[in-house]
């Protein structure tokens, strides 16, 4: 009876350990699917943050200085909040055309997602003032 009772007690404490193991396993794999997926959220928040600041930076009134000004001329513009950096850089490539770059890092604890993006844009000479319309076609690189 006693070899029975030792056995049995055995195979009990080895069913809690294999039971035990595989919640561990799986609360394991839980937290590094929802590490990934904050990951990729930051990703996603920094592309769109860089894609509205490239807007911005198209709708810019400022722009029209630009216009006169000479070939390879820059122009900077930073952001900064609470739990982001953005900077634009527009240059001058051409006496029509320009090239717009923005960075943007986000963190979140002690994450933190970069996404780069640039975009080719021309002055319209149709519009009658100095609008800035991106190139159709490819004028959208996502840089790294």
């Amino acid at each position: 009876m006693t070899s029975r009772t030792g056995f049995a007690l055995f195979l009990t404490l080895v069913a809690i350990l294999l039971t035990s193991a595989l919640i561990a396993g799986t609360m394991f794999r839980v937290a590094e699917h929802a590490a990934l997926a904050r990951i990729a959220t930051l990703r996603l928040h920094a592309t769109q943050s860089v894609l509205r600041d490239l807007w911005l930076a198209l709708d810019d009134p400022s722009l029209a200085a630009l216009r006169a000004a000479p070939v390879g001329t820059v122009k900077m513009s930073s952001f900064s909040a609470a739990d982001r950096v953005s900077t634009v850089a527009v240059t001058k490539v051409d006496t029509t055309m320009l090239w717009f770059v923005a960075a943007t890092t986000v963190r979140r604890g002690r994450s933190e997602a970069r996404s780069r993006m640039a975009v080719s844009a021309a002055f319209d000479p149709g519009a009658g003032g100095p609008v800035v319309r991106p190139i159709a076609g490819a004028a959208w690189v996502e840089l790294y």
